[in-house]
């Protein structure tokens, strides 16, 4: 009888293989339940990503949500219903949990995009801190400030009108031919605050925050160098939204004013940053800070400083507060919807002068010379509202919002003794503007639609184009350019034409999220945000050539 030859493989037994298998005795791992964990995971992502009514924040929450619920099945998975063998299955489990581990050692959560991003940061990086600018602590310069008027001061929130278009400038347009030119830079810390400026003669105003104090801060336009601080011992801060004050300040006949985080409303000396008078404007009209905080840019209207209050919390509450500008004496309060975001404004329509003020859950207008409430008309409260209206034309208002609201354009006028609003169109789709406003030239509207640059025929109430890559971020009109403030910190100029988007040049002027409204002062263009201000003097085009 031959003799047979025993190999490896005879010798392994069934006993033998279970041994180096994955898996329990007798029993293959059920990978159906991760499959289709996988597969509904990518089909809901595709299904959010792809659904044209959906903000790009509620994109975000709702990946978040689908990776949350997805990574919990998972775990669930691997650790009672995948049939690995229990000890490659505790392996596995513990490698996970390390991984988790050690993700919340290493990464810190900065901050948050308009899209409520995460802005993550190593634990170890330093932050930027802070100048620390107090009263006393930096002297007051003894030289008078050059507060001589120029035709291309803005002195309050977007400008002379609240219209964030820049008038009479007209900038050239080939920046590689002609580079922008930095005239300085400075480093403000990591939690400054969100404020644009007002210009005057050499001078540029701004609020920021400096610690546990809330500052209003005069820097010279030209070098960057601080001419005087005032601090009032404020911080507000919000998780999402970040530390610091919103507003403007305004500037009127040698006074600042300007409304701190809080409600706190000062009228300062422009010389010298001395307060003249103060008001604590929500304690005193029964209400409470907005969640964000107090974003109201004081308005100038004749002899009145005009401001938004805050959320109703007593009988005494008034949604827009009047005051004497030169003593700070209360001249007229109005008003039972709550405060927003907006600021008020000044227009006339249907020949008639009033005050305009995007409300919570309303849109009214009021006489300047007493505070009579002129007409009202019901606008979305769903989240924030943060544009300001933009009149069209003597009886046109266009209104604007994020969060799914769109554009409504509205007919107003006088029937008698009775104002009338009339809605021509709605439109969810369009300028769903989150934390900006829209510009308007020759019957189109340019605005940041959920982070995408946009244009929209007025009219027609349709779409010209769209462009992604701004963020939310913040636009100004220059002339036939849009100068367009990116999140991302850089400058873009960009055509203000209807026809298609073209890029005409771009500046990186800040390097990290950017929320604040830029100025431009004639060639002066001031860029910031909470971390750094940057000053760049801006080619311009000669009055024969735009090129």
């Amino acid at each position: 009888m031959p003799s047979e030859t025993i190999t490896d493989a005879d010798d392994a037994s069934p006993e033998s293989a279970e041994q180096w298998s994955p898996s329990a005795p007798g029993q293959g791992i059920r990978y159906r339940p991760m499959l289709l964990n996988a597969v509904l995971s990518v089909v809901t992502l595709v299904v959010f990503w792809t659904w044209p009514q959906l903000t790009g924040s509620t994109r975000v929450i709702a990946t978040a949500s689908v990776i949350g619920v997805s990574s919990v099945w998972f775990v669930m998975w691997l650790a009672f219903g995948s049939r690995i063998r229990m000890r490659l299955r505790c392996m596995l489990l513990a490698a996970l949990a390390g991984l988790v581990l050690l993700a919340v050692s290493l990464l810190r959560v900065h901050a948050y995009t308009g899209d409520l991003v995460p802005i993550l940061t190593w634990r170890w990086s330093s932050e930027p801190h802070s100048e620390e600018f107090g009263v006393g602590e930096r002297p007051t310069n003894d030289a008078p400030i050059d507060t001589t008027p120029s035709p291309h001061d803005s002195l309050s929130f977007l400008g002379r009108d609240r219209s964030a278009v820049v008038k009479d400038v007209r900038l050239f347009r080939d920046w590689s031919a002609r580079p922008p030119r930095l005239l300085w830079r400075r480093s403000i810390g990591d939690d400054a605050g969100f404020s644009s400026f007002a210009v005057v003669g050499q001078v540029a105003l701004t609020q920021q925050q400096s610690g546990d104090q809330e500052l209003v801060v005069c820097y010279d336009l030209l070098t960057g160098d601080v001419l005087w601080t005032h601090a009032d011992p404020i911080r507000f801060e919000s998780t999402i939204g970040g530390i610091g004050p919103r507003a403007t300040p305004s500037v009127d006949q040698g006074k600042v004013y300007t409304m701190g985080a809080t409600g706190v409303l000062n009228c300062l000396d422009l010389q010298t940053g001395s307060r003249l008078w103060t008001h604590h404007v929500l304690e005193e009209n029964d209400a409470v800070t907005l969640r964000w905080g107090i974003a109201v840019s004081p308005l100038v209207v004749d002899d009145l400083i005009l401001v938004t209050t805050g959320h109703d919390d007593g009988p005494a509450f008034a949604t827009l507060v009047a005051y004497d500008k030169q003593t700070g004496d209360v001249v007229w309060k109005t008003g039972h919807d709550a405060s927003s975001y907006s600021s008020p404004t000044i227009a006339t329509l249907d020949g008639k002068r009033q005050i305009l003020i995007v409300n919570h859950s309303s849109v009214t207008a009021h006489d300047p010379v007493d505070g009579t409430l002129l007409w009202e008309h019901p606008w979305s409260s769903v989240s924030s509202n943060t544009s300001q209206p933009v009149p069209i034309s003597d009886r046109q208002l266009l209104l604007t919002k994020g969060y799914g609201n769109g554009a409504q354009l509205w007919e107003i006028g006088k029937t008698g003794e009775d104002w009338r609003v009339k809605e021509l169109w709605h439109e969810p789709r369009l300028l769903r503007t989150k934390a900006t406003s829209t510009v308007v030239r020759d019957g189109y509207a340019y605005g940041l639609s959920d982070g995408l640059l946009e244009c929209v025929d007025i009219a027609a109430h349709t779409r010209r184009w769209k462009e992604r890559g701004f963020g939310h971020g913040q636009v100004l009109l220059v002339d036939d350019l849009l100068l367009v403030q990116a999140e991302s910190g850089d400058v873009v100029l960009v055509e203000a034409a209807p026809a298609r988007f073209v890029e005409v040049a771009r500046l990186p002027a800040l390097s990290s999220r950017t929320w604040n409204y830029p100025v431009l002062a004639g060639a002066y263009l001031l860029a910031r945000n909470e971390q750094e201000i940057a000053c760049f003097e801006l080619p311009l085009a000669t009055p024969a050539s735009r090129d």
